[in-house]
């Protein structure tokens, strides 16, 4: 899973374990949102302008937000075009679900179980996410009893756009 999608499979691992067999976490946080004992965050802030900025003008918002995911790469900006050409390309996103996405954001916290998830995992970070820190990613890797960690240089929140290469050595790699 990628981001809130990592989210979402940590918790079908907790939750159906019998049903997942191994993750692969990129980009992946437990926790969204910064708390007083976890830094590893953005702030509730940024999340709540983020929200206002999307119920202000969601097209230039999301053209933004696509623009963060292949920051750092060296084709960043062939890639970008290719994400922008996409974002709309099956119509508008649901202000509702986009709503209830950073609804979810901010509420998740699954620290506290992440250490009863027993399949192997396999978490990426990119060097240089601002939206999940690669601290987060490596606090993942730490308390997940089977975990290993592959950290992308020069890489942003969608490192298997912007690094596809490094993206699949990380992805492969046995160690």
């Amino acid at each position: 899973g990628w981001s809130l999608g990592g989210a979402v499979a940590l918790h079908w691992a907790l939750t159906s374990p019998d049903r997942i067999a191994r993750l692969v976490l990129v980009a992946t946080t437990p926790c969204f949102v910064s708390r007083v004992d976890w830094p590893h965050a953005i702030t509730e802030t940024s999340l709540r302008q983020f929200g206002a900025e999307l119920s202000a003008s969601y097209r230039l918002t999301l053209q933004r937000f696509v623009s963060l995911q292949v920051q750092g790469s060296e084709e960043a900006r062939a890639v970008m075009a290719q994400l922008r050409a996409q974002l709309f390309a099956r119509g508008e996103p649901s202000r509702v679900a986009l709503h209830d996405a950073l609804l979810l954001l901010a509420r998740t916290d699954l620290r506290p179980e992440i250490g009863a998830i027993s399949q192997p995992a396999r978490v990426i970070a990119g060097e240089r996410d601002t939206l999940v820190p690669p601290a987060a990613c490596e606090w993942l890797a730490r308390t997940l009893p089977h975990a290993s960690f592959r950290l992308i240089p020069r890489a942003a929140h969608a490192p298997f756009l912007s690094h596809p290469d490094a993206f699949m050595s990380a992805f492969a790699d046995d160690r």
